[in-house]
């Protein structure tokens, strides 16, 4: 089985877990991320939450009046998705399939750390084409240096890539303008 594959196996066999653990990260640990990120929103925007897992933020989004669409790879966390009732749609972020500028927004919070180091710059290729003017461009990752399926606490391996800031602001900088930067201290 594949770093795809295992990874989406764990996403699929505990979905309420991971529904509970990113409702509590998006309410408690992120909230002022959340409400400092929507005011650099356009009035319209048009988000494209991309690797939503359950739909957490995606929720908090649409409940500030944004229009979001829900991309993950895991059939269990688009239901949790759906049933917040969100718009949802089955793809491989590594094979993203939209025209271009179709996006205000792309909000890729701890989801391209589920993608080897290697395919990163196609994937942000990607992301710059279906991205509008003026656009905005969110990204969370893992600190680290190293990249490996890593065993989950409750079965199952999930890949990681695990970036050092300088490592992701070189990647970065050919299409993105970095504006602003927040570390997440979890105790």
């Amino acid at each position: 089985m594949g770093y795809q594959e295992e990874t989406r196996k764990v996403y699929d066999t505990f979905p309420d877990y991971f529904n509970k653990k990113f409702s509590n990260y998006s309410n408690k640990v992120i909230v002022e991320e959340l409400n400092e990120a929507i005011k650099l929103f356009t009035k319209n925007a048009k988000i494209l939450d991309l690797g939503s897992g359950p739909g957490n933020q995606a929720l908090f989004f649409k409940k500030n009046g944004f229009e979001v669409l829900c991309l993950d790879n895991s059939d269990e966390m688009l239901k949790k998705c759906e049933e917040k009732g969100l718009r949802t749609i089955k793809m491989d972020f590594e094979k993203i399939d939209f025209p271009e500028k179709s996006f205000d927004v792309v909000w890729a919070y701890t989801s391209l750390l589920h993608i080897p180091k290697s395919n990163i710059i196609d994937v942000l290729k990607k992301i710059k084409a279906i991205l509008d003017n003026k656009v905005l461009f969110f990204i969370s990752l893992k600190e680290g240096n190293k990249e490996a399926l890593f065993y989950f606490e409750n079965g199952g391996k999930r890949w990681f890539s695990l970036y050092q800031d300088n490592e992701i602001r070189e990647l970065l900088k050919e299409d993105f303008e970095v504006v602003k930067n927040w570390r997440v201290q979890i105790a």
